[in-house]
This record gives C-alpha cells, structure tokens and sequence, in this order.
C-alpha cells in the first residue's frame, strides 16, 4: 500500500509541472492584418512627433570669435525665450554673423593695411581678420543658416573672396532705425523638421527721445517677421531671419 501511495504521489508531481511548464509557453506571434501583415516583433520603431535637439547651436557659435571682448554685445541682443536652449545659441551665431556681414555694424576686425579694390565702383574691400580665410567663414555661416539662405549670404556685395583665399569685407555700416524698441517672440508652430517663430518687433516714434525709457506704448507700431529653424541632414539651421531694426534681407 505505501508503495503505491508514493507511485501515485509521483505520477501527481509530474502532472502538476508538465502543467506549469505550459502555463508559462509563450504563445507563437501571429500575423496581424490591421499591421499590414507584421507582427510586433519586425515593426519599426516610430520616429518621434517633436523636435529632437543637439549641439548645433553650440557647435556653430563656437566657430564664432563671440568671447571676444569686443563682440560682447551679443550677449545683450534679445533671444526667443520659446524655443530650445541650443536653438537660442544657434540664433546668436545668425544675429552675430547677419550683424557684422550683411549690416556691416560692430567690425572691429578690419585690417586696413590690406586692402583690394572691385566692384563697378571701385569699392575698397579691406581684409577681416575674424577669420583665418573665406573657407574658415564659409563653413561658419553654413553651420548657421541653410545651404540656400548661405548661397544667398555670401553672394552679397559685402564681401569679396581674395585671390589669396582671404575673407574681404567693405568698411561702414548701416544705421538702424531710430524708432526701434524691441522685439518679442512668439512661437507659431512646432515639427520634428521645422520651428516656425513670430519676430513681432516694436517700433515707436518717440522711442529716440524717450531712450533708454520705454516710449508710450499707445504709439506702437508691430512688424512682424519670421524666423524659421529647419532640420537638414547636417542638424539644425535656420532658414528666414533678418535683423528687426534694419531693412536688409537675404
């Protein structure tokens, strides 16, 4: 009898984990129509719906000589506080580089002792030594903007290659205009390839005389510009930007 209890004690046991073991199988992944015939395992993974960021801003104004004492004025410009932190660096780099090379304002690098003359009107070109030469300027400004806003920028009467390689600037700049207050920001749209921002820029004819006061806003005129971030291949660049108190555009 004890022999037998222990033989069908035995037989229970092996039951009980036979049935265990195949509680836990994983059932086999079975086509699903509604995914296109793909089960879960071979999906691919989704590309995200937002932004993603890097150090493109960064690694464009570290191509800049923006910690020069001279250039300090770029840290009082004002900066979209509606996008990224790197998104603002990489605005920087553009109002720094627009600033110098197409309004021809805060140039203190010009070397006068080399000089070239072009142009129809004999215009006198002057070497800028911000630069060791027009590629080293030529790669800073295609970190900043978009292949065609670049092609645009470097195409100015502004600037001049050397035959030496070097980076020529004209001398002068242009005055802003005296009813300029201020620009605030206003973020309009926002994808994973393009961040579109509203320059909502305040002009007021008493802004001059009412300097550095805040003039009396019932006079406030608003022009408004974008500023537009798209993602390429090589990151971000920005595509539509001009300085607000000037008129110039690329």
């Amino acid at each position: 009898m004890k022999k037998v209890l222990i033989s069908l004690l035995a037989v229970l046991l092996c039951f009980s984990m036979l049935a265990a073991c195949g509680g836990n199988s994983q059932p086999q992944q079975t086509d699903d129509p509604a995914n296109g015939g793909e089960n879960e395992a071979t999906q691919e993974p989704q590309e995200p719906e937002g932004p993603v960021y890097g150090t493109d801003g960064a690694d464009a104004l570290a191509l800049l000589p923006v910690n020069d004492p001279e250039n300090s004025w770029i840290n009082d410009v004002a900066i979209p506080d509606c996008i990224d932190a790197d998104l603002q660096e990489l605005y920087k780099a553009a109002w720094w580089l627009f600033n110098i090379y197409q309004i021809g304002g805060m140039n203190n690098s010009l070397d006068y002792q080399d000089k070239l003359t072009a142009g129809e009107y004999n215009w006198e070109y002057y070497r800028d030594t911000n630069f060791a030469d027009w590629a080293t300027f030529e790669t800073a400004v295609r970190a900043v903007y978009t292949s065609e806003f670049a092609d645009r920028f470097l195409a100015v009467d502004m600037l001049l290659q050397g035959e030496n390689g070097g980076l020529y600037s004209l001398d002068g700049g242009m005055g802003s205009e005296i009813d300029y207050v201020t620009t605030e920001f206003e973020l309009v749209s926002e994808t994973a390839d393009e961040i579109v921002v509203n320059c909502n820029s305040i002009f007021n004819p008493g802004a001059a005389e009412a300097y550095p006061d805040r003039p009396d806003s019932a006079n406030d005129e608003i022009r408004t510009s974008e500023l537009v971030f798209k993602k390429t291949d090589a990151g971000w660049r920005i595509d539509s930007f001009k300085l607000p108190m000037y008129p110039v555009t690329v």
